[in-house]
């Protein structure tokens, strides 16, 4: 499987005045950071998010304090490293899917129509299904509506759960890390894309989701699929998952 390249590390690139003392920022007020984007990102793509944030389109900065949460049970664990410009999560015994998820997860808490882009680097452990990627979701329970598109060594997968407790739809496609993955909100509306380079995005579908205004957005991990058979047999067995993201951004459409 591919493992993560340390000689390859990411450069965060952030906006002129940023206060690294504070290192946060309050979604409750404008983000008025004409762009900031983590990871190796080409002039051109840092003059694209300057020219979208101008057009009102406000950037989160990636690099700032990120909230994290292990979504899910006791017997479910997770941890969260952020050095470089790379964001390193893994979970244990989680799976997403079904009428519940448990996974580890960071996020943001973003009002309105907005969107996440990620560069998932690697994916190493877990059973055949885990799931690295981008997730937005009301609630941080296990039940909550939400849409994800992840990435494992094998295979991109949408997700999404439109009303609480109500199983997943799931469509998978052939493919694998690294890859680029992201999910716009527009209104009820929540749409998946992948990319092998970040340019190109691929069309994976749409799901009218009811969700509230302000919801969370950010990156999870699980160990397993949805697989209760497979669930069941493997009741005693210790599953762990670790991903490796970098290039994060999230705007406010």
């Amino acid at each position: 499987r591919i493992q993560s390249d340390p000689s390859r590390r990411a450069v965060a690139r952030m906006p002129e005045g940023f206060d690294p003392k504070s290192g946060s920022v309050n979604p409750k007020q404008p983000i008025t950071s004409p762009v900031a984007i983590a990871g190796n990102q080409t002039q051109a793509d840092v003059t694209a998010a300057a020219k979208a944030a101008s057009a009102g389109n406000a950037a989160v900065p990636a690099q700032l304090d990120w909230q994290k949460q292990v979504i899910g049970g006791a017997k479910v664990s997770g941890t969260f490293e952020q050095q470089n410009g790379e964001m390193t999560l893994s979970c244990g015994n989680g799976e997403i899917g079904g009428r519940t998820d448990t996974c580890q997860f960071i996020w943001q808490e973003i009002e309105g129509d907005c969107e996440i882009v990620a560069q998932l680097k690697s994916q190493r452990g877990g059973d055949d299904m885990p799931k690295s990627g981008v997730m937005m979701r009301e609630k941080l329970e296990g039940p909550s509506v939400a849409a994800m598109v992840s990435l494992s060594p094998t295979r991109i997968a949408w997700l999404a759960r439109r009303l609480r407790g109500e199983l997943h739809i799931e469509r998978f496609w052939r493919a694998g890390t690294p890859g680029w993955v992201k999910l716009v909100r527009t209104g009820k509306s929540f749409t998946g894309y992948h990319s092998t380079d970040g340019v190109s995005w691929r069309n994976l579908g749409s799901q009218v989701i009811p969700m509230e205004n302000r919801i969370y957005v950010g990156l999870a991990v699980s160990s397993r699929g949805f697989d209760p058979v497979a669930k069941a047999r493997d009741a005693k067995k210790v599953e762990t998952s670790t991903a490796v993201f970098e290039n994060i951004l999230i705007t406010r459409r």
